[in-house]
């Protein structure tokens, strides 16, 4: 049977994505988050990696990591096998997307749709060897199997989720709101579905006990943390996203605008459109940043859009719908998707570039030609992991982070130091030192640091102690000091 040409343009998006998806992944470094999810999934045996999380040494459920762990196994480490799960997760999200919108729009719709989610900043986490794609993934099925009411799907989605990331537990109200509104008195079932999928939660309290008690989260109840959630950020979170959408939303105006001004009659009423259910269950979804907000603010201060990854889904699905009820006509569905794939050409700024591959940290030691014998810090805890794990060994044994949790709890986020201080030692063979043991012991030693007071408080500490810093070259961002001891 020949092929349509809907579904050659399906075919081509999928290619597409799985090429630029692979590619991408293959290519930019690890960052700090996900050296951990690389190191922690890189144990031997499951066993391991249940321990690690027993003792609160990540404060994620362990889905994400025996995935890594079963794809190392099947393909080898490497940043490919490790993100391979999220583009398979991400690609999962858009199926469940194009089909939920397909069971009420043309395909055009359906498919311009899963473009918008695929190009939005949630398409950043497709290539990231975290759990945010997998809470994607989650969600969009669970509005599907809700859409078409399946139950088994539903409590299988929502077991995925709360396997995936904590967070997901959020999703419940959305869903018991938009099922009383749909079957009020026929609800039992779907609720009783959202219910059990719930149920392996129960299995995590203790690892979220332990992440609340233990390990790496007693930077959670630093009074600091708490009052950073702020309505200024919750306006960047909802602009970035406003971005991404302006020329599918300006290309919506401009329609009405040309319907308004040049045609006498209105819109269609028999034009397809989503059900008020379903239009509850996207709005619902866009509420979920300012219910993570308030939580932020009075628990434990982390606010990142990440979190509640799941609220795309509800600007794509109501996007979708207006562009189809609007304006049904094929013509103007392909200008929809073609006012989607717009915005990357014309604004490509706006969009998260991949700008450093793994092979340019791998190659910036050749330009330093550092002074041999002198240990090398390396101020930025952000980047460390990153930095040791692309390194030359020559340079890797020359390598260490210098913490002071204290220090750093009172000058900025503590989280980088206390990832390299406490989880290190379990997972990487990167060297972490105490800063009043590392200054009585090297008198004298090479300093690279970005200068960023906002990342590092190191440089600051030294300057304060007394130490004097000559300058020896530049690498992009980077300087790299020789550190000597003050004068006697």
């Amino acid at each position: 049977m020949p092929l349509s040409a809907n579904r050659i343009i399906i075919l081509l998006f999928t290619g597409l994505y799985f090429v630029i998806a692979c590619v991408l992944a293959a290519q930019k470094p690890y960052w700090l988050d996900e050296t951990v999810s690389v190191g922690i999934a890189a144990l031997p045996n499951v066993q391991n990696i249940l321990a690690i999380l027993a003792a609160g040494k990540d404060a994620h459920p362990p889905l994400s990591f025996l995935l890594i762990h079963f794809s190392f196994a099947l393909f080898g480490p490497g940043e490919l096998p490790a993100r391979l799960p999220s583009i398979l997760a991400f690609f999962g999200a858009l199926v469940a997307v194009y089909h939920f919108l397909r069971f009420r729009f043309s395909t055009p719709i359906a498919v311009a749709g899963t473009v918008l989610l695929a190009i939005s900043p949630a398409g950043y986490y497709a290539t990231e060897a975290r759990s945010y794609a997998l809470l994607l993934a989650a969600a969009a099925g669970a509005a599907l199997a809700w859409q078409r009411r399946s139950h088994l799907g539903l409590a299988a989605a929502f077991a995925f989720s709360i396997s995936s990331h904590y967070y997901a537990v959020l999703l419940a109200p959305v869903f018991v709101i938009a099922t009383l509104v749909r079957e009020r008195r026929a609800a039992l079932p779907t609720l009783t579905a959202i219910t059990v999928g719930f149920l392996p939660l129960f299995l995590y309290l203790p690892l979220i006990h332990s992440a609340f008690t233990r390990g790496l989260s007693t930077w959670q109840f630093n009074p600091d943390n708490i009052a950073r959630p702020s309505i200024g950020q919750l306006g960047q979170m909802l602009l970035r996203v406003f971005v991404h959408e302006m020329i599918p939303l300006l290309f919506l105006v401009a329609l009405l605008l040309f319907h308004r001004l040049f045609r006498q009659s209105r819109p269609n009423p028999e034009s397809p459109s989503l059900p008020l259910a379903e239009k509850v269950l996207a709005g619902c979804l866009l509420l979920l940043p300012p219910v993570l907000l308030a939580i932020s603010k009075f628990t434990v201060g982390a606010f990142f859009e990440r979190y509640v990854i799941p609220w795309h889904l509800g600007v794509v699905l109501l996007l979708a719908a207006a562009h189809a009820t609007l304006y049904s006509r094929p013509a103007h569905a392909w200008a929809f998707l073609a006012s989607c794939l717009a915005g990357p050409l014309l604004f490509p700024t706006v969009y998260k570039p991949y700008h450093t591959i793994s092979s340019e940290l791998r190659n910036q030691w050749d330009n330093l030609a550092l002074p041999p014998g002198l240990p090398v810090v390396y101020a930025d805890a952000l980047d460390y992991n990153s930095v040791c794990l692309y390194a030359p060994p020559a340079i890797r044994n020359r390598l260490l982070y210098v913490h002071d949790i204290a220090v750093s709890r009172l000058t900025r986020d503590p989280v980088p130091e206390q990832i390299i201080a406490q989880l290190g030692p379990s997972l990487f063979p990167f060297r972490a030192e105490l800063y009043a043991q590392f200054v009585a012991s090297r008198p004298t030693f090479l300093l690279f640091t970005t200068g960023l007071i906002d990342r590092e408080w190191l440089p600051g500490r030294l300057r304060t102690d007394g130490y004097q810093f000559t300058p020896l070259r530049t690498l992009r961002d980077h300087t790299l000091y020789r550190v000597s001891p003050p004068e006697q």
